[in-house]
């Protein structure tokens, strides 16, 4: 019986326990309305707890009514909410500012609290990254990091960018910095010539830059390591800074997700060339009329000089009618045509067309307690604005981890890149690239649809606006027509008949094993690899003003990299820190290039075939192989989370150096200290946050292959016999590489509980050794010799502002300032030496020149007096200067950009403004486009009856003696001042409108965080010196820089984007 009774009070007890406990349910969503993933649902108190799913859902079982449920994530701050009678709580997690910029990725990957770091080191989040839609990760970096220069043309269809860190470091060697995705380390060439940098290279194309290929959409964050002592651990090849990428993974899911992303934009041109509307193309020729005045069949004819390229023909006049470019094909119905002598309906403009991207993506990704993983595809497809130009990339990225043991953890992550492009547009000056006549040898009377329309005559002969002409007899009749193009191809005919095309495919990966051997002690070990081969055919037909020609080119890259490392976490007492690093690392890199091209053109027209080669084709393959053996190891102290320091050397062996002196180390110190974790600050409400830090360091930049001694280049064959040469540069068997000591100060402070925070820098760098060529006797069998000397300083100031001015629950404004300023001069060259000149135009060169700032540009400028006014001459023209003078550095003074973010419940609005001070760029464009008389200033008023330049004569006097408008500007086009333009310029970068639709409103349908937008990229230039051209705009993305001729346009782009989880 008692055991009946003590059974029966157990089950009462029982019953009443659970008949208190109930079931509780809901959402945890973050301020922008969407749901949180793995948000951690405690019953306070207990071990009872759960996790939210992919939407941010939860259902969990509570003891009573009187429990507290606890939320808590990573990167919120930790919610309790008091479950009473509730059965349904909703909660919406706040950001934890402090604990969100608590974690950096610094060197190697090894993550670390950011109060602790002791150089300069700025994130950008993937979010921040993904609104820019831009197809180059480079450009997506543009005004978003202080101290970091981009330039680029983004009108060129998968064109290059060129990105710096605190400016240039080395003479002639690589000044970008080095690109890591997950740990390893990415190739960024780019093929353009220093010729095809400075606008020739014969019609080189632009082949973009490797980095490229580097999906945004798949990017967690990217954080910049700008210092020496940052990048130490790098060695070699961190001398310029390193641009570290984390990709996107699945951890933090509980389940399965879906993310679907499509963005579609449209661009247009943003800079253009204007021309002049008052007179037409050509010359005035010495015949009454000022035309080309000739009698065929009886009736008499006016026609312009179509063989001038240029525009100092007769004035526009209605009432005269005259023979165009397109009336010449006897078959067509228009044969002898004449039609008014007027300004075009239809200009240059019209020959762009309306570009298209589209990107769209879909990623497929989860996570549960054993690891987690993330598979995504993406599509790139692009239409340029050039004619019958193309690109398509397609990437497959994954992102996988798994914990194999409770000690080992095997991760690896990688991506599959095809990329194909067609219709490039060809660089620089040369007939290949439209761009060359519209901006520099154009006839203004030009109808561009005209020129479409009228491509080819019946027969197929190719139809160009710049014929050699009407070929007439003494007696004025015409006895011929000949219509060979005389400089210029019809600029559609080009885009339709010129072949281009090439593809590349890539793959860089990496596998990652981790093994925890004891608390706090790991083994790691990561296995990478980046490679690729590119593929490019080119070819000009038969009928181009040029020679027809065919060539193919295959290049290859492969690098490896093997790496270990021990690492070690200790907290002794509440005081004490430590966090080490002992490693390893092996890289081995391999370059092929193997190209074959058509000698002495084409036979057959339309057939690209190197078998339609009318001689022996030419060859030409070289490859290259180096190698790196590194050992490093860092030791970073902590005292009572406040002092810190970091001690950190690596050691290089390069296969590139002598091997019996190509060790070199290293070294780099820094520290910081976080005085608000003193005592007496610890109650100053307006202070958050307070650090001191400053850091040394040292790296260096390797000299490239075969520098050391010499080797022999194959020639082409002379009858069957096998010929070799050597370089013209002497080898240097001691060469060493080039040494970069930096120092840096810094101060970073949060106040208002980090509403506002500041991060300011200083830094000083030089770079000694610098590895470079100077002239040799020619009796010693080479014309030049590479040594070590000379040396380059730079010096800045970085800032970064960050603040939230308003915020409630509903509405935030977040703002974003960044600033930088470059210093550089070049110390000393050698002796005997007293320039490097990089390259040149015909009126300006850049050149490397003691005492002056890198990429100095030199011309000539017209002779003024004290009084700045020019003098001139008894011949009514300006006195130039008998030599060339420094007039300006291509490094700009200072860049910045300024983000703010409006977000109100579900909607966004962000503005991104960058600019640029100082710096010069030198237009060719703009010096050939006023010899030929296309730019309005050259037509203005009545300046081509006769102008009086505005100066002095030689004895004081104002001018007054009368030049004719065109003689003025084709005598002083080689006078390099007037096209040299200060290179500053305050631009729109950036506009974005998105909202998120809220949960209501999408019901039970199976999809969340809906989110459309529309958005703007390089929206107006505000500012520019320069005129009608970009002051960005590149044709390549090596150190040659401050040329401008024949620019792409930039481009301007409008449109939507769409994404969406479920």
């Amino acid at each position: 019986m008692k055991r009946i009774f003590l059974l029966s009070f157990f089950w009462a007890i029982s019953f009443l326990a659970i008949a208190q406990e109930k079931s509780v349910s809901g959402t945890v969503t973050g301020e922008n309305g969407e749901g949180i993933p793995g948000v951690n649902v405690l019953v306070k108190g207990t071990n009872r707890g759960v996790v939210t799913d992919i939407q941010g859902s939860y259902s969990i079982t509570v003891p009573s009514s009187d429990a507290v449920l606890q939320f808590s994530s990573i990167g919120y701050i930790t919610e309790e909410v008091t479950v009473g009678s509730q059965s349904s709580i909703d909660v919406v997690m706040e950001e934890d500012i402090e604990e969100l910029t608590e974690v950096v990725v610094t060197a190697l990957g090894v993550s670390r609290e950011k109060r602790s770091v002791g150089s300069a080191v700025q994130n950008v989040d993937g979010e921040t990254l993904a609104q820019a839609k831009e197809t180059n990760i480079v450009n997506s970096l543009q005004g978003q990091v202080a101290g970091v220069q981009i330039q680029g043309s983004q009108g060129a269809l998968g064109g290059a960018s060129r990105i710096t860190i605190r400016g240039a470091n080395s003479f002639l060697g690589e000044n970008q910095p080095l690109f890591v995705v997950d740990g390893m380390p990415i190739n960024n060439a780019n093929y353009a010539s220093s010729d095809q940098q400075a606008g020739f290279g014969g019609g080189a194309y632009d082949y973009g830059n490797a980095a490229a290929d580097i999906n945004p959409d798949d990017i967690e964050s990217v954080t910049v390591l700008k210092g020496a002592s940052a990048t130490a651990l790098y060695g070699t090849r961190g001398s310029n800074g390193v641009i570290l990428i984390t990709t996107k993974s699945g951890k933090g899911k509980k389940g399965i997700g879906v993310s679907v992303n499509s963005t579609w934009t449209f661009e247009e041109p943003l800079a253009l060339l204007e021309h002049q509307q008052r007179y037409g193309g050509g010359a005035i020729t010495s015949s009454p009329s000022g035309f080309v005045e000739f009698n065929e069949n009886g009736t008499d004819y006016l026609a312009p000089v179509y063989s001038k390229d240029g525009a100092w023909g007769p004035k526009y006049d209605p009432s005269v009618n005259v023979r165009h470019w397109d009336s010449w094909d006897p078959q067509a119905a228009n044969y002898g045509e004449t039609r008014p002598w007027v300004a075009p309906p239809v200009g240059y403009e019209a020959f762009f067309e309306t570009g298209m991207t589209a990107q769209n993506s879909v990623a497929f990704g989860g996570a549960n307690e054993e690891g987690s993983f993330r598979l995504s595809y993406t599509n790139l497809s692009q239409e340029g604005i050039m004619p019958n130009s193309e690109l398509q990339r397609n990437t497959v990225s994954f992102n996988v981890s798994y914990n194999l043991t409770e000690k080992l953890t095997v991760s690896a992550a990688g991506s599959l890149v095809n990329q194909g492009a067609d219709g490039r547009n060809a660089t620089g000056y040369d007939n290949k690239n439209p761009m060359q006549a519209f901006t520099q040898w154009w006839q203004t009377q030009l109808d561009v649809n005209r020129l479409e329309q009228n491509q080819t005559w019946i027969d197929g002969t190719h139809y160009t606006w710049n014929p050699a002409g009407p070929i007439i007899n003494d007696a004025g009749t015409l006895i011929g027509f000949d219509p060979s193009p005389y400089y210029f191809d019809n600029p559609y005919w080009v885009r339709n008949n010129f072949l281009q095309e090439d593809s590349r495919d890539r793959f860089y990966g990496n596998l990652n094993l981790n093994y925890e051997i004891v608390e706090g002690l790991s083994f790691n070990f990561k296995a990478m690899r980046d490679g690729y081969t590119f593929q490019a055919k080119e070819g000009s037909p038969i009928g181009t003003v040029g020679q027809s020609s065919y060539s193919e080119v295959t290049r290859t890259f492969a690098e490896s990299n093997y790496e270990a490392k021990l690492l070690y976490e200790k907290y002794f007492n509440n005081d004490f820190s430590l966090n080490a690093m002992i490693g390893g690392n092996l890289m081995n890199q391999s370059t092929t290039f193997e190209s074959i091209e058509t000698v002495g053109g084409l036979t057959i027209p339309n057939y690209f075939n190197i078998a339609n080669s009318a001689d022996n084709p030419a060859v030409d393959t070289y490859e290259t192989e180096q190698a790196i053996r590194s050992v490093f190891a860092t030791a970073s102290f902590g005292f009572r989370e406040m002092l810190f320091l970091d001690l950190a050397v690596r050691s290089d062996w390069a296969s590139t150096l002598p091997a019996d002196n190509n060790q070199y180390y290293y070294p780099s110190v820094s520290t910081s200290f976080v005085f608000t974790e003193l005592a007496g600050l610890q109650g100053v409400d307006w202070l958050s946050f307070g650090k001191v830090r400053a850091g040394y360091g040292q790296a260096a930049n390797a000299p490239n292959p075969y520098a050391l001694s010499p080797y022999y280049v194959n020639q082409q064959p002379a009858f069957g016999v096998p010929r070799y040469t050597v370089p013209n540069t002497n080898p240097n068997p001691e060469l060493g590489p080039e040494k970069t000591n930096e120092i840096e100060f810094g101060i970073e402070l949060g106040f208002f509980q980090n509403r506002l925070s500041l991060d300011l820098s200083y830094y000083d760098r030089t770079t000694e050794d610098q590895i470079f060529t100077v002239p040799t006797s020619a009796t010693t069998g080479y014309t030049a010799r590479y040594l070590n000397a000379g040396s380059m300083k730079n010096s800045g100031i970085e800032v970064v502002l960050n603040g939230t001015p308003i915020k409630t629950d509903d509405f935030a404004w977040d703002m974003s300032l960044n600033f930088a300023t470059y210093n550089n001069e070049v110390v000393s060259l050698t002796e005997g030496v007293d320039n490097i000149i990089v390259n040149n135009t015909w009126a300006a060169d850049v050149r490397v020149q003691k005492g002056y700032p890198y990429m100095a540009l030199f011309g000539q400028e017209f002779q003024r007096n004290e009084n700045g006014e020019l003098i001139i001459g008894s011949n009514g023209l300006p006195i130039a200067e008998s030599s060339r003078k420094f007039l300006g550095s291509a490094i700009a003074d200072f860049t910045g950009g300024f983000r703010n973010t409006f977000t109100y419940k579900g909607l966004s609005l962000s503005a991104l403004v960058d600019f640029q001070g100082g710096g010069v760029i030198h237009s060719t464009s703009l010096q050939w486009a006023k010899y030929s008389g296309m730019l309005p200033e050259t037509a203005e008023g009545d300046i081509r009856e006769g102008m009086v330049v505005e100066g002095v004569k030689e004895d004081g006097t104002p001018n007054d003696i009368e030049v004719d408008a065109q003689t003025y500007y084709q005598s002083t086009w080689s006078v390099a001042g007037p096209n040299v333009y200060d290179a500053s310029f305050v631009k729109l970068r950036e506009v974005r409108l998105g909202y998120t639709l809220p949960k209501s409103l999408l019901g039970n349908l199976p999809v969340r965080d809906v989110t459309i937008g529309v958005l703007g990229r390089n929206l107006a230039i505000l500012y520019s010196d320069l005129p009608y051209l970009d002051p960005q705009g590149v044709t390549g993305s090596g150190n040659v820089q401050g040329l401008e001729n024949a620019q792409v346009p930039t481009t301007r782009s409008l449109g939507f984007d769409l994404s969406f989880k479920f």
